[in-house]
């Protein structure tokens, strides 16, 4: 990660947005899950993001740039078999927050969005069977638009938050679900 750092800023001469997206997701509750998988999940989807916010603070700083963290709505909502990629999740909400926090002093926003199920996606669309695909999609459709979030309005959210236009929100965990996660809790 410090050779990914040290290249972007050596190829582009400074850093203004880190949007930490990589991460994974797995199958399996309590008693499924072996201790590789919890290492790989927790070093792919918090050490990493992390430890990149970690290297990216000066750059941001010199630039009053902004971090993007990509959450899930599963920080907040019971699937069974995610348990350890919604811990992780809840993982990001709290870096999300506690960095917009640590960093505003140096000028730094930092936020998240969080999605529900995203159509378009490798994760949805070639890794899942086609059972659970279809658990998802059916139970991610919404009633205001009778489908799920595709990939488009989750980046034109990402670039929005980057963009000098969302100067004034920072520690936001953006939930874009087409009113899933309202629907759930009333």
């Amino acid at each position: 990660m410090d050779l990914l750092m040290n290249e972007t800023i050596k190829m582009f001469g400074q850093l203004d947005v880190l949007v930490n997206n990589a991460g994974i997701l797995v199958y399996y509750d309590i008693d499924t899950y072996t201790g590789e998988d919890f290492d790989k999940i927790f070093s792919v989807n918090v050490k990493a993001p992390t430890y990149l916010t970690k290297l990216a603070k000066p750059h941001l700083s010199k630039t009053k740039g902004n971090i993007v963290n990509m959450c899930s709505m599963v920080r907040e909502w019971y699937v069974k078999p995610l348990l350890l990629y919604g811990m992780t999740k809840a993982s990001t909400a709290y870096l999300t927050k506690s960095t917009a926090a640590d960093f505003a002093e140096n000028g730094i926003r930092c936020n998240a969005v969080c999605p529900a199920v995203i159509a378009e996606t490798e994760i949805f669309n070639g890794i899942v069977s086609e059972e659970i695909q279809q658990f998802y999609y059916k139970d991610g459709v919404t009633k205001l638009h009778g489908r799920v979030t595709t990939k488009s309005e989750v980046s034109d959210l990402i670039r929005f938050l980057a963009s000098d236009k969302a100067t004034m929100i920072t520690g936001e965990l953006i939930t874009i679900d087409g009113g899933k996660m309202v629907l759930m809790t009333s």
